[in-house]
């Protein structure tokens, strides 16, 4: 199926557009627009995979559409209805990329022809595409995100499971999970040496594990988002946790966890993380802007400012407080709790996507957009289909 939108401030044309489109099988009809300004919106929240647009619109022209169009996070296939007198304007729309145009008054076989032109030139791209994600989504890189965004409550362990199903294939179980973590309840450790206070911690605790574990690994390890260190290796190697604790010069808790598969990796890796963030020791004042966040998330003014106010600290601080504790900067940490409420109000209300956005402190759809994507793989609306799909 190819998703098609239709943006042209002539109902006639709108209407004509929409008939041809119809009879068409193969074409899901997402929506129409009456002025650019709208137009855009919808194109924000739909994503089609094609979008026909006229020149002149009120509010945002064609032209300004389509530049706006390029920031969106899927590249949107550009047809574009134009006039006689505007004929300049359609090769300079060709000049801003898109991929074709054809003239009023609309014909049905010139029509039809480039459609079908433009549908498979959407096959090609979903190929090519498909072909890009399977690279960049290595055993490693695949195994990391899947892992953490559960580990952050992003995804249920089904989900995860689902996802990385290909492992049972790839990989012989059962398998050993290995997860190293800093001890934070020994004062004075981290001062000394080479684990200094300005040193990438975890990271370097990785690089003396990856020197000690060796031998072939089922997937080679990875910092997680808490800052652990997290390895799964072939069942019985010989004292992998003895050898890591005798050789790491900065206390560290190793937790073992025999896996018989995907499905129990996932369990018992979020059993690990629970259980870690349980005996965790954090600061009164890690604690007190923790809290702060959650009651203020909704706020788009919200600032590291106002975290460090509300902890009564100062804002370098307080940034030094949570990289130490939580491994990540008290932004990204308001950015991670306010997509993962996103998550929730797209599984459980009927709330438009500007809308959640607003009600998360995303200052605009577009970024609240390209944020949660970042973070969990997937646009807004790609998610709550999938989501809907599965219940």
């Amino acid at each position: 199926m190819y998703s098609v939108m239709v943006a042209d401030d002539e109902e006639i044309i709108r209407n004509g557009l929409s008939r041809f489109l119809r009879s068409d099988e193969s074409i899901e009809l997402a929506g129409s627009a009456e002025n650019g300004l709208d137009a855009f919106e919808k194109a924000a929240a739909l994503l089609p995979d094609i979008i026909f647009v006229d020149i002149n619109m009120p509010y945002m022209n064609g032209l300004e559409l389509i530049e706006n169009l390029a920031s969106l996070e899927k590249e949107i296939l550009v047809i574009v209805v134009t006039g006689y007198s505007d004929f300049v304007y359609a090769q300079k729309a060709l000049r801003l990329g898109v991929f074709d145009y054809f003239l009023k008054p609309i014909m049905e076989e010139p029509f039809f022809a480039l459609l079908d032109r433009a549908k498979s030139f959407v096959d090609e791209q979903r190929s090519l595409n498909n072909i890009q994600e399977q690279l960049r989504d290595t055993l490693e890189y695949a195994v990391e995100r899947c892992l953490n965004q559960l580990a952050l409550n992003l995804i249920v362990e089904g989900d995860c499971a689902s996802r990385l199903g290909f492992l049972e294939k790839q990989r012989a179980f059962p398998a050993d999970l290995l997860v190293i973590s800093r001890r934070k309840d020994l004062p004075g450790e981290e001062g000394e040496g080479r684990f200094s206070e300005n040193s990438e911690i975890p990271f370097e605790i990785k690089r003396l594990a990856d020197r000690i574990l060796t031998g072939e690994r089922i997937v080679p390890g990875f910092v997680n988002q808490a800052g652990h260190v997290v390895y799964l290796l072939p069942a019985g190697e010989e004292n992998p946790a003895g050898r890591i604790q005798a050789e790491v010069p900065l206390p560290v808790d190793i937790d073992t966890r025999r896996v018989g598969g995907v499905a129990d990796l996932c369990r018992r890796y979020r059993e690990l993380m629970e259980g870690i963030r349980r005996e965790t020791r954090y600061s009164p004042q890690v604690r007190s802007a923790v809290d702060f966040v959650k009651e203020n998330y909704a706020d788009p003014g919200l600032s590291l400012s106002m975290l460090s106010e509300s902890a009564h600290v100062s804002p370098g601080h307080l940034g030094r407080l949570f990289r130490q504790e939580l491994y990540r900067s008290p932004m990204d940490f308001l950015n991670g709790y306010r997509i993962e409420r996103s998550m929730e109000m797209l599984t459980r209300e009927n709330w438009k996507i500007y809308e959640i956005a607003e009600k998360t402190g995303f200052t605009s759809q577009h970024y609240f957009s390209n944020a949660f994507k970042k973070t969990v793989g997937q646009s807004p609306l790609a998610y709550r289909k999938m989501r809907e799909e599965r219940c």
